[in-house]
């Protein structure tokens, strides 16, 4: 529940086991103390949450009067809104009070606390013996003490500045982000149950967590140091460098990475050695240092067990995956079972694209502030030369194309090698087209099925599909198609045909009208249109 002070007076007429959630804002306007009595949140036994909020702005006054007689009018405020001791989440946003009041410590159920945007000279927190996570964002002290908070999960720092931490006793945390943050120092070396670290946006000249020997995520973003040891962290799954620059990155000895993320990162090389349980590689907006070469990522053996790549944002770039020493042609992936390309226009492989059962090309589409729709990426295919290792007798591989437009347009009409990935089933999804099929699958003569969805704007089929005698299953979401192109009548091998989200006069066009005569011949035949009816036709009881 959400009120403002105007509507604040509702309160009393709700009763305890009508809500478990409130959250009151703009608590800078002048609201009487003796109102505030008659809330009587102490009485709502069934409120696990309360969430109390001043304006920014206001928090943030240069008038020192002025503050100093609001902070007086906002601790007095605050110590009327004391909840009954059942509270177990608090939320405290731009509070700008000389002090926090008396009640606070007496919330023995209280498992989170989230503090925003405040300024006090010492903070103490000790008192909050329960507590399992806490948020601390864009709050400034001098000294943050808590070592007594004992059972502390989960501690989060962003946009803070103090002279010293102390979290070096806090032994069952598990996990711990620091975003902006400044301090001297830092001393994780003790948190020996810590499992997740998040560092961004902070220097250091050197960062110790080797001695972490249970830290199973680490995530470092925007951080600077002089020097970082990975090495001895066996335990880590899950790696993510955000918005770092290296000329050569070695990933040794991490036996049990199972996710590598790089995110916005630029380097010459990345050499991914010994990642044999390696299951998931992301990458993001990566390039090379230098301008005019493509970016290398190399291997010392195949990665029989990485099963995805995802790659987004990679525009104009070549890349090149490779043995280690250029040795022959192997598959450095045979167990990859998913290769999604989003928002990379124009990508390069050199000269192999990684061979994948199941391949994702993808753009953008999203509707702006007037409710335009817009669409990021128009031209998405990959280029290469050839796919990685040689094709296993009886392989197939799946396609989506989606969030995408001019599928049509002649630049999709011809792309070289795409029949190299012997392509058996295509979906084409959510793309922006009245004819949403790229005629260069028209070389695929291994494609059985072919399936369009979610296209809205489609309004036929192109002529030139008749001439793939492949396929063997076609599904069509028709939307506002008016007849089905004669040249399915030439699809000979199509054993079912699945016309789905029809309009009502197209959809009997199909049962008995004008299209009957191009499907006749098709053995299994489902129609269903926008109310969600669905018929099946046999051509023999026709």
């Amino acid at each position: 529940m959400y009120l403002t002070p105007c509507y604040i007076m509702l309160l009393q007429q709700v009763t305890s086991s009508q809500f478990i959630d409130l959250h009151i804002v703009v608590l800078e306007c002048m609201i009487g103390l003796r109102e505030m009595e008659n809330l009587e949140l102490q009485t709502k036994k069934e409120l696990s949450s309360l969430s109390l909020e001043w304006s920014y702005a206001y928090a943030d006054s240069s008038d020192k009067y002025a503050s100093s007689e609001r902070g007086m009018q906002n601790r007095a405020v605050f110590e009327k809104l004391q909840p009954h001791d059942s509270l177990e989440i608090l939320c405290i946003k731009n509070y700008a009070g000389v002090d926090f009041p008396r009640w606070m410590s007496l919330l023995p159920n209280l498992v989170q606390l989230k503090i925003v945007g405040m300024q006090f000279e010492y903070l103490h927190l000790d008192q909050f013996q329960n507590l399992k996570e806490l948020f601390l964002s864009r709050v400034q002290f001098a000294h943050l003490h808590l070592n007594g908070l004992q059972n502390l999960i989960e501690l989060s720092l962003s946009g803070l500045k103090f002279g010293h931490l102390h979290i070096d006793q806090l032994q069952n945390l598990r996990e711990l982000k620091v975003s902006g943050v400044e301090f001297q120092h830092l001393h994780l070396e003790r948190l020996q149950n810590i499992t997740e670290l998040k560092l961004s946006e902070k220097r250091f000249e050197r960062l110790q967590i080797d001695q972490l020997q249970n830290l199973k995520e680490l995530k470092f973003s925007s951080v600077e140091f002089g020097h970082l040891h990975l090495e001895r962290l066996q335990s880590i799954t899950k790696l993510e460098l955000c918005k770092k620059q290296f000329e050569h990155l070695h990933l040794v000895q991490l036996e049990n990475l199972r996710q590598l993320y790089l995110f916005t990162v630029k380097f010459e090389c990345v050499v991914l050695h010994q990642l044999q349980n390696l299951e998931e590689l992301h990458l993001s907006q990566i390039e090379s240092q230098k301008s005019n070469k493509p970016v290398c990522i190399e291997c010392s053996q195949p990665l029989r067990k990485l099963q995805k790549i995802v790659m987004t944002k990679i525009i104009n770039k070549g890349l090149q995956i490779s043995m280690q020493g250029g040795e022959g042609d192997k598959n450095l992936f045979p167990g990859l079972q998913h290769l999604e390309m989003e928002l990379c226009e124009n990508l390069r492989f050199q000269p192999s694209i990684p061979r994948s059962t199941h391949y994702i090309i993808s753009g953008e589409i999203y509707f702006d502030n007037f409710n335009y729709r817009r669409i990021l990426g128009s031209f998405l295919f990959p280029s290469f030369k050839q796919v990685m290792g040689t094709s296993i007798p009886g392989s197939t591989s799946r396609m989506e194309i989606k969030n995408t437009s001019g599928l049509s347009s002649e630049r999709w009409k011809s792309i070289p090698h795409l029949e190299l990935l012997n392509i058996t089933e295509l979906t084409i999804d959510k793309c922006v087209d009245s004819c949403p099929v790229p005629k260069c699958i028209l070389g695929w003569k291994s494609l059985q099925k072919l399936e369009i969805r979610r296209c809205e704007d489609i309004e036929l089929l192109p002529e030139w599909l008749g001439e793939m005698s492949c396929l063997t299953e076609l599904i069509v979401e028709t939307y506002w198609m008016e007849a089905l192109h004669p040249c399915i009548r030439r699809l000979t091998n199509l054993q079912s045909l699945t016309l789905i989200t029809c309009l009502n006069r197209f959809k009997e066009r199909c049962k008995s009208g004008d299209d009957w005569i191009n499907i006749k011949h098709i053995p299994h035949i489902q129609i269903t249109d926008r109310n969600g009816r669905t018929e099946i036709i046999s051509p023999s009881c026709t």
